[in-house]
C-alpha cells in the first residue's frame, strides 16, 4: 500500500512537471503580454482585462511547457495569443472584436530537433512560394505559413526534409499549398496567381554577408571578390582541414542570373608524423537561383563544384542562406 502511494505521487509529480518550469518570472511576464494585447479593447474594465490575462496565463501554461512555447515563432505565438483571449473572454461573456476569425490552432507532434530558427528559415522559404499568389492577404499569408510549419516539422525529420531534392520539395511544397487552403478554407482559385518570372537579380542585391545553412558564412564583396568562412565541423572533398577555415575567389553573375564562383583554398593533411603536408585547392561552380527574397535566398549547383562539406555528411548541391548585413 505504501509503495502504490510512493507512486501515485511520483506519477503526479511527472504530470505537473510541464507546468513547473515556468519559473514566476515567467508567470508574470506572460500575464504583462496578455494585459499588453487588451489595452487597446477600451469597452473592457480593468478587472475583465485582469480575469482574462489570468485565464490565458493558465491555460498557457497547463497545455504548454515553457520550453515548448519558447520555440514557437511569431506567427504560431499570435495564433496561440488570439485563441486563448477568444476562448478566454467568451468564458466572462465578452466577445472580443477580432480583425479575422480566430482558428484553433491544430495540436500535432513536433520532432524536438526542429528549433526556433530552423522554422524561421522553412517560414521563409515558403513566403517566397506564396508570392505568386499576388491577392493573398497577409492574414491567408500567415495561416499558410503557420500550416506549413506543422505539417512539415511532424511529418519529416530535420534531416529528412534537408535531403530532399529540389523537384521532391518543391511538389511537397505545392501540395501543402493545396491542402492548407482547403483545411483553412482559402479558396485559391479566387486569388490571381502571378506568373513567376525568371529571377531579376542585380549585381548589388547579393553585396553583404550571408549565413548559410550549414552554418558557412559569404561575404560578397561590391569589387566582385567573395570570402567563406566555415564552422570547425567543415572539411574539404578530400576530408582534409581548410586552413584558416577560410576559402575566397571571385565571383560574377549573367544576365540570367546564374552566379558563379571561382574558389581557391587551401588544404592541410593531417599527419602525426612528418611535416604537414599543404595543398592549393581550386573550383568553378555555377548556381541558380531558386528562391530570392531580400533576406533570403536559396541557389542550387548546376555545373561544376565546390570546395567543401559538412563532415560525414553528403555534399549538398543546394545552398540556403539569410542575410545578415
Amino acid at each position: 500500500m505504501r509503495n502504490l502511494i510512493f507512486l501515485g505521487f511520483i506519477s503526479l509529480n511527472l504530470i505537473s512537471q510541464g507546468q513547473n518550469d515556468w519559473t514566476k518570472d515567467d508567470r508574470n511576464n506572460l500575464f504583462q503580454d496578455y494585459l499588453s494585447i487588451l489595452t487597446s479593447h477600451n469597452e473592457l474594465t480593468k478587472e475583465q482585462k485582469e480575469t482574462i490575462a489570468l485565464c490565458c496565463l493558465e491555460s498557457t501554461a497547463t497545455k504548454y511547457t515553457k520550453k515548448e512555447f519558447s520555440s514557437k515563432i511569431e506567427i504560431e505565438i499570435k495564433r496561440i495569443n488570439s485563441s486563448m483571449l477568444s476562448q478566454c473572454s467568451k468564458n466572462i461573456g465578452v466577445n472580443l472584436e477580432q480583425a479575422a476569425p480566430i482558428i484553433e490552432e491544430k495540436v500535432v507532434q513536433i520532432n524536438s530537433e526542429w528549433n526556433k530558427d530552423d522554422k524561421e528559415k522553412i517560414a521563409k522559404e515558403f513566403k517566397g512560394n506564396l508570392s505568386k499568389y499576388e491577392s493573398l492577404s497577409d492574414e491567408q499569408i500567415q495561416t499558410m505559413t503557420l500550416c506549413y510549419i506543422n505539417e512539415t516539422t511532424s511529418k519529416y525529420t530535420k534531416e529528412r526534409y534537408i535531403e530532399m531534392i529540389d523537384l521532391e520539395l518543391k511538389h511537397y511544397q505545392q501540395l501543402t499549398i493545396n491542402s492548407c487552403s482547403r483545411s483553412n478554407k482559402i479558396d485559391l482559385n479566387q486569388v490571381v496567381a502571378k506568373t513567376p518570372d525568371k529571377p531579376s537579380l542585380s549585381k548589388e542585391a547579393l553585396f553583404g554577408t550571408w549565413k548559410t545553412d550549414q552554418g558557412t558564412t559569404i561575404t560578397f564583396n561590391a569589387n566582385g571578390t567573395f570570402l567563406k568562412t566555415y564552422s570547425n565541423n567543415i572539411v574539404t572533398q578530400n576530408f582534409y582541414r581548410i586552413v584558416d577555415q577560410t576559402s575566397s575567389g571571385d565571383w560574377f553573375m549573367d544576365a540570367n542570373g546564374i552566379l558563379t564562383l571561382i574558389e581557391n583554398w587551401q588544404e592541410s593533411e593531417l599527419r602525426l608524423i612528418g611535416k604537414t603536408r599543404i595543398y592549393t585547392g581550386k573550383e568553378t561552380g555555377k548556381y541558380k537561383f531558386d528562391t530570392i527574397t531580400k533576406d533570403f535566398f536559396k541557389m542550387v549547383l548546376i555545373e561544376g563544384g565546390f570546395c567543401c562539406k559538412e563532415a560525414n555528411k553528403t555534399p549538398s548541391p543546394i545552398t540556403q542562406a539569410n542575410k545578415v548585413m
